[in-house]
Formats: structure tokens, sequence, C-alpha cells
């Protein structure tokens, strides 16, 4: 779907892309493979909606959140303890993002918020910015 910008979109909105990772890809992994209950989501942009819904799961510790775009007041809370790591750049984010991000972090005390002025929204500011996101997880 990544091709097709209208698929994509409506998978978003319509929580499609939730129900397969945690419905289809999370089951397979855990029976594939050994792991442990340490399990975060790591998204940029859009996906960042679909990402914080999976880490508010009960199957998911919390979330990487890049340059994040979205409503996520329509995600319900969870009810016990998430680690959830958000960078983005201030030009990037329009008024409700901004809202939606001070929110969580009114919420939660695990939250690490990065803002930076000159933060760009590409991939190779999110590349840079994964280093910090996973020593925030593991530290």
């Amino acid at each position: 779907s990544a091709i097709d910008k209208e698929k994509r979109e409506k998978e978003y909105k319509e929580d499609t892309l939730y129900e397969f990772i945690l419905n289809e890809i999370h089951p397979l992994i855990k029976m594939r493979y050994r792991i442990n209950n340490y399990i975060y989501s790591f998204a940029c942009s859009k996906a960042c909606y679909t990402a914080l819904k999976l880490a508010y799961s009960n199957e998911f510790k919390g979330a990487v959140l890049l340059s994040p775009i979205g409503n996520f007041k329509k995600i319900s809370r969870p009810t016990q303890t998430k680690l959830i790591y958000i960078s983005a750049g201030k030009k990037e984010l329009d008024g409700l993002t901004i809202k939606n991000i001070a929110d969580i972090k009114q919420e939660y005390d695990l939250v690490h918020i990065v803002l930076n002025d000159n933060q760009n929204h590409d991939e190779s500011a999110w590349k840079e910015l994964t280093y910090e996101a996973l020593n925030f997880l593991i530290l």
C-alpha cells in the first residue's frame, strides 16, 4: 500500500494496519520466535497513530514516535504504564498534534519528548534520532 497513497491513508484511518499487526503479525512472531514481553512499536509521520495505538494495547510496552502527525485523542488510553518517546520538529507540527503530545506528557510520567526547531520531516532526520530513541527505551 506504500505506492497507493489513498489506500495507505484509508488503512491508517480505519485501523486496518493496527488490526493486522496486532492480530496477525504479532502472534506469528510470538509463535515462530522466542521473544520477551518488551515489545515496542516504532513509527514515523502518519504511521505514529497506529504505533501509539499498538503501544496502548496490552501486547506492547510502549512506542517511539518520530515526527508524529494525527489526532491521538481518538485512541483509548491504557490502564498500565507505557514508555513513550516522541521527537518532532516544532515547525512540522500542527496545533492539534502539539496539543495531543502535551496531553500524553501530562498523563504519563514515562514520556520523553524532544522538540527541535531545525528537525526535518524525512528519513535522514529519523535515522539520526533512532539511536537516541533506542537508548531511551533500553536505559
